[in-house]
């Protein structure tokens, strides 16, 4: 193994095939690894800065536009704007999910979308502590939302799959020692009701609200985990 600028590379072989060969253009940075195939023989390589970098995906705010510049209000009364997460909503806490309360949505609106996201982790994109679609009408969200695929809570509304794969609400657990790590409330009127299928993912979401989204608006809220 050999460390060429900030590359580890490793060869399977007895003769080493020059990185000539092979486009810079190949080697990306957000991969941790990567197997390339040449001259019938085997690579692997190996980035020493192939961490992500913490903050800097794109949320799902920024991924979608909206049609009309006025925000939704997004309000909770656990927590202010830019406040700190009480714990018992985190997971090292009692995990249950915080009441978000609504206002200022357009009077076409036929589905509310609900996507909360942590950009300080150290993943590839946001990671997902909760997705759920919600019928108009549904602008007070209780506290304590059950981890099932259509609560009563929710009034018909559905939950989708968060980042650790499982259904509805995941909290706030950054590694004990970080800064605090933003969490983001985030609320889009669609002028539809997206066809999902159970335990849909961020990526299907997204896809699905693509074109649709009338006006938006978030929360956030911050978290840290002392030593």
């Amino acid at each position: 193994m050999e460390l060429r600028n900030g590359i580890f590379v490793v060869v399977f072989g007895c003769v080493m095939a020059s990185a000539a060969t092979h486009s810079a253009d190949l080697l990306t940075k957000s991969a941790i690894a990567r197997e390339l195939h040449g001259n019938n023989m085997l690579h692997r390589v190996m980035y020493a800065d192939a961490q992500p970098q913490a903050g800097t995906q794109k949320l799902a705010t920024q991924a979608l536009d909206a049609r009309s510049s006025d925000p939704i209000t997004v309000q909770s009364r656990a927590f202010r704007a830019n406040g700190v997460i009480p714990e018992r909503y985190s997971d090292y806490g009692d995990g249950i999910s915080p009441p978000l309360s609504l206002s200022g949505l357009p009077a076409n609106t036929r589905a509310i979308v609900l996507v909360m996201e942590d950009p300080d982790a150290k993943s590839a994109s946001p990671f997902v502590h909760w997705l759920a679609v919600l019928p108009p009408e549904l602008t007070q969200i209780p506290e304590g939302v059950p981890p099932t695929r259509s609560p009563r809570e929710l009034s018909g509304g559905q939950q989708g799959n968060n980042s650790r794969r499982g259904i509805g609400y995941f909290g706030p657990r950054p590694p004990a020692g970080d800064p605090p790590h933003r969490y983001y409330f985030q609320i889009f009127a669609l002028d539809t009701t997206p066809d999902l299928p159970a335990g849909f993912d961020r990526r299907a979401l997204l896809e699905a609200m693509q074109g649709h989204v009338l006006a938006k608006g978030t929360l956030i809220g911050t978290f840290a985990r002392q030593r």
